[in-house]
């Protein structure tokens, strides 16, 4: 596995359809180097110590009222990305290339969110907003469930997940992960040469 952290300049890439299409076109690339099996982005990688989060709304009936609003762990993730990194998803689907800015908004959650707040129900159709209970973000319908993981640290208490597709909310700082069959070095190398007359 491979992984880099690209920032992109604010004053070249200031409409979130320019993110987009920048981090959309190098996964595309990067798709079709030899010996890569797939790619993706995501805002913080795992125990990267990154990422952002805030309160959460979840629709759920599971919990009293004034425990319906977690604070998460936020991050954009591409298609691919779960795959990339390993993360197996557990019910429902990941994220695909149709879930684009013009389409239904979606989430992905973790097993924890999901165990925490929908203990005797499945996860997959629910609803979570971000933000407290005022506030106007769309509802997110959870269309699958990963595996936990640990962002800050092996050893400290780490929040419950939330994920939702980059290009629904483009962020301009992500880093890329590339899972391949041969020593990823090797592949960009002969990549990069590929790439040099275009």
């Amino acid at each position: 596995m491979l992984t880099t952290r690209v920032s992109l300049p604010q004053e070249t890439y200031a409409k979130p359809e320019q993110v987009r299409a920048f981090y959309r076109e190098i996964l595309r690339r990067i798709d079709h180097l030899p010996g890569v099996e797939t790619a993706g982005a995501t805002a913080a990688l795992p125990l990267s110590g990154l990422g952002g989060s805030g309160t959460t709304t979840i629709d759920t009936q599971a919990v009293p009222l004034d425990q319906r609003t977690p604070e998460a762990d936020w991050r954009p993730v591409t298609p691919g990305y779960f795959e990339a990194i390993g993360m197996h998803v557990l019910r429902g689907r990941g994220f695909l290339d149709s879930d684009s800015e013009t389409s239904a908004p979606v989430a992905v959650i973790d097993d924890t969110l999901a165990h925490s707040f929908f203990p005797n129900e499945d996860a997959v159709g629910k609803r979570l907003h971000l933000g407290g209970t005022g506030s106007s973000s769309p509802w997110l319908t959870i269309v699958g469930v990963v595996a936990h993981v640990h962002y800050r640290a092996l050893e400290a208490p780490s929040r419950v997940q939330v994920y939702w597709p980059e290009a629904q909310r483009p962020y301009n700082t992500m880093s890329l992960a590339v899972r391949t069959s041969v020593n990823p070095l090797t592949t960009f190398g002969r990549g990069a040469a590929a790439d040099s007359g275009r």
